[in-house]
């Protein structure tokens, strides 16, 4: 039996949506250059300063884990980048750019904020 190009189409989508999770990020690299840049600045920095920054990543991560399908793949690409920029990626910012993301679809449309004149003097 044969299975129609459509549907064999359609398939492959499904698997590449299903296998699309929550990027790897080594978040202990991104906390400890954190660190270091707050050093460098004369903020006092410990272990328990970058354990506390781990602690929020890991948290980041699960709740990412759990929430990851209920946004739009391309949000979640955009995030990505996002969130890798400056070379220290962390699931904190890219959870926060989702929720930025998932939050701006409620805003009221821009034009009740502007008003156009209707000529130039």
């Amino acid at each position: 039996m044969t299975f129609p190009v459509t549907a064999v189409v359609f398939a492959a989508q499904l698997v590449v949506v299903v296998a699309d999770g929550v990027p790897d990020i080594n978040y202990e690299r991104g906390c400890r250059a954190s660190a270091a840049a707050d050093a460098s600045l004369g903020i006092v920095v410990n272990d328990q300063s970058i354990g506390a920054c781990m602690a929020q990543e890991k948290n980041a991560r699960d709740k990412l884990v759990q929430q990851w399908a209920q946004f739009p793949p391309s949000e979640r690409e955009h995030c990505e980048r996002e969130a890798a920029l400056g070379q220290m990626p962390s699931y904190v910012e890219l959870q926060t750019c989702l929720q930025i993301a998932n939050e701006t679809k409620t805003l009221p449309k821009l034009q009740s904020f502007i008003r156009k004149s209707s000529s130039l003097k």
